[in-house]
């Protein structure tokens, strides 16, 4: 109900969810939604859950909201070794352009925001982590606006 209050005063309306997948939140966060954006932290026992938001993603299509996608998944808490050097490898080769290009490193300064009570990009407008955010937003919203294009050519193509 508060989405459809403020729908239209704002471009982008981001809903984060507890990892959860089982969970109310989640459910209903999907329902109000248009996309789903899924962070990956690149380990064995976190990448479980990608198979269960698809799951969860086709079920919310079939039984309550037709219009969500899955707008893509993005690396996040990454570190420069081995096990997530590969584990980005495998994400790339098994589902490609879904994967976003911007990849959110484990960096100290995402600690010191939330700790300080601000998003990064306030806190450390100029630092590494807030230039990754920035760059997966601008991704993000590219990704968006192309939806929205194909979604509009796709209905002028039935009422012609």
């Amino acid at each position: 109900e508060f989405l459809e209050e403020v729908e239209g005063s704002f471009d982008v309306v981001l809903i984060d969810t507890p990892p959860e997948i089982n969970g109310f939140p989640i459910w209903t966060a999907m329902v109000a939604s248009h996309f789903v954006v899924q962070p990956i932290v690149p380990e064995a026992f976190a990448s479980q859950a990608l198979l269960g938001v698809q799951k969860l993603v086709m079920q919310v299509m079939n039984e309550a909201n037709p219009q969500i996608r899955l707008l893509g998944y993005f690396i996040n808490m990454h570190r420069k070794v081995g096990l997530h050097q590969a584990f980005e490898e495998k994400m790339q080769q098994l589902y490609g352009d879904q994967v976003f290009s911007t990849v959110i490193p484990n960096l100290v300064h995402f600690s010191e925001a939330i700790n300080n009570g601000n998003p990064i990009t306030l806190y450390k407008p100029k630092c590494q982590a807030a230039k990754l955010i920035r760059a997966l937003a601008g991704e993000i919203m590219e990704r968006i606006t192309t939806q929205a294009k194909s979604k509009k050519k796709n209905r002028r193509r039935k009422g012609a």
